[in-house]
């Protein structure tokens, strides 16, 4: 079982055209009216949501997990503080000592292809870098899931291995399951050496 982390502060983190900040009460309208769209979750182990109670707990999940150290996870909203649309951030599911986080994200179908996914994805990946100290940030997700696996790919994620039948679907079939990476940049004068 995985160490559990002191929960820092959530900061505010400033990407161009956005405000990633810390999930509130104020965002529950917004998290409902993306995630009761049934394209959002095409390839989420949820459903949509059917009331605004149910954006309201996933809401209240996100804060009790970051006050306990389990992830760090922040509300993308527009920069006019206007609109929330999408969470993204980093779990810890694994032992602090390894250095390694998995990267989660959820962005409102509205604003897919914009470019403010990469936007946010940059700053939450540089973040985990820089602040945290963390080595590796690794990301599943549906190998079926083109759109995503390319989002992320364009800030430097590569795909290491396809994850044979490891989602169980709602219908009962099985679907693999995509792993990706980025590892920290090597710190200035050293190569990255390859282990195996």
């Amino acid at each position: 079982m995985a160490a559990r982390r002191s929960a820092p502060k959530l900061p505010e983190l400033p990407p161009p055209r956005l405000r990633l900040v810390a999930p509130s009460s104020r965002h529950i309208g917004d998290l409902f009216a993306y995630g009761s769209r049934a394209d959002f979750t095409t390839f989420l182990d949820s459903k949509p949501f059917r009331t605004r109670r149910d954006a309201e707990r996933f809401l209240r999940a996100l804060q009790s997990d970051n006050r306990a150290g389990k992830r760090m996870y922040w509300v993308a909203e527009l920069r006019d503080g206007k609109r929330a649309v999408g969470t993204l951030g980093l779990l810890f599911p694994f032992a602090p000592h390894h250095r390694v986080a998995e990267f989660g994200y959820g962005f409102a179908p509205d604003v897919w292809g914009s470019g403010l996914f990469a936007e946010a994805a940059q700053a939450v990946v540089n973040h985990g870098f820089a602040k945290l100290g963390l080595h590796r940030i690794q990301a599943l997700t549906r190998a079926a899931n083109v759109r995503s696996i390319k989002g992320i790919e364009k800030i430097g994620f590569h795909q290491e291995a396809v994850l044979s039948e490891f989602y169980q679907e709602q219908g009962g079939e099985r679907s693999s399951a995509a792993l990706l990476a980025l590892l920290a940049p090597p710190k200035s004068g050293s190569k990255r050496k390859a282990r195996r």
